[in-house]
């Protein structure tokens, strides 16, 4: 089995109809009709529900059940952001959807 996993999370909902949990369930169901072997793939959204906080605490919790060392997970919070619109050197640029979220 193949596991299709979203990163929709639920305050995207307002900004971006593509990530609803209607839109994910549609997606998945347009996917299952229209391939062969199709039952071989599914499609998750674990955080459809979640603010993005709590995706970060979730985030954050998983890392330190893995043994990541603090500094680690300072490294791998550091280098992720979700800008759709970063600067050339890489930083969010704190005016679009995402950033003001």
């Amino acid at each position: 089995m193949v596991k299709i996993t979203l990163g929709i999370h639920g305050g995207d909902h307002a900004l971006y109809p593509d990530c609803t949990e209607d839109s994910q369930k549609a997606a998945e169901y347009l996917f299952k009709i229209s391939n062969w072997g199709s039952d071989k793939v599914d499609y998750d959204a674990p955080f459809v529900n979640c603010t993005k906080a709590e995706v970060l605490n979730i985030g954050i919790q998983s890392m330190k059940e893995l043994g990541f060392k603090k500094s680690e997970i300072n490294t791998v919070l550091k280098n992720t952001h979700s800008c759709y619109d970063p600067s050339p050197n890489g930083d969010s640029c704190g005016k679009c959807g995402t950033c003001k979220e």
